[in-house]
């Protein structure tokens, strides 16, 4: 009798899609995302990050995951006035974290658009 063990290696959840970007005043914004196409096991959260176009000052953002979901969401607090952002988001699943997104553009000033 041979006992044979197959070992497969999961890999990283694909770039998160459709990051978009919803304005509420003053200096708040909504994102929201769709779930990568390849997912290679369950998400465990979603990291969102967002830097300052004029300086280095960059923040990171977990967000939880409470199971499956077609959009996830997060919300940008406290931004500060009149300054231009870049905006990403990526997954982790319990072998590590996947490639961020395309970066989003968003002024802190545009308001209600």
């Amino acid at each position: 009798m041979h006992l044979f063990h197959l070992c497969l290696s999961v890999g990283v959840p694909t770039s998160p899609l459709s990051v978009e970007a919803t304005v509420s005043c003053p200096y708040h914004w909504l994102l929201s995302w769709g779930s990568p196409t390849v997912t290679n096991g369950g998400i465990t959260h979603f990291e969102v990050e967002w830097m300052d176009v004029s300086s280095d000052n960059s923040s990171l953002l977990q967000v939880p995951v409470f199971g499956p979901s077609a959009v996830y969401e997060a919300e940008l607090k406290e931004l500060s006035p009149e300054t231009e952002y870049y905006v990403r988001v990526r997954a982790h699943n319990r072998n590590g974290a996947g490639k961020f997104s395309d970066c989003l553009l968003i002024n802190s000033g545009m308001c209600g658009t």
